[in-house]
C-alpha cells in the first residue's frame, strides 16, 4: 500500500466540532494529497506519515477558515 492511500482509523469529532484539512505536496513529484479529519490528532498523525514519505504538509482548522 503506498503512502497515499494508508488509511488512518476514524476517531470521533472533537470537542470544538472543528474539521482538520491536511494539505500535501511532494517535492519531487508534485503529487497533491487533501484530506479532511475530525480530529488535530488524527490530522496530525496522518501528516507524520505524509511527511516521512517527502511531502510537504499544511494542515487547516474549519475554525480558522470561518467553516464552523
Amino acid at each position: 500500500m503506498d503512502i497515499e492511500t494508508q488509511q488512518i482509523p476514524r476517531r470521533h469529532i472533537d470537542a470544538t466540532g472543528a474539521v482538520y484539512l491536511v494539505q500535501a505536496e511532494h517535492s519531487q513529484t508534485s503529487n497533491v494529497v487533501r484530506e479532511s479529519h475530525g480530529t488535530m490528532n488524527a490530522a496530525i498523525t496522518r501528516a507524520a506519515i505524509l511527511l516521512q514519505g517527502g511531502y510537504s504538509i499544511e494542515i487547516w482548522s474549519s475554525l480558522s477558515l470561518g467553516e464552523h
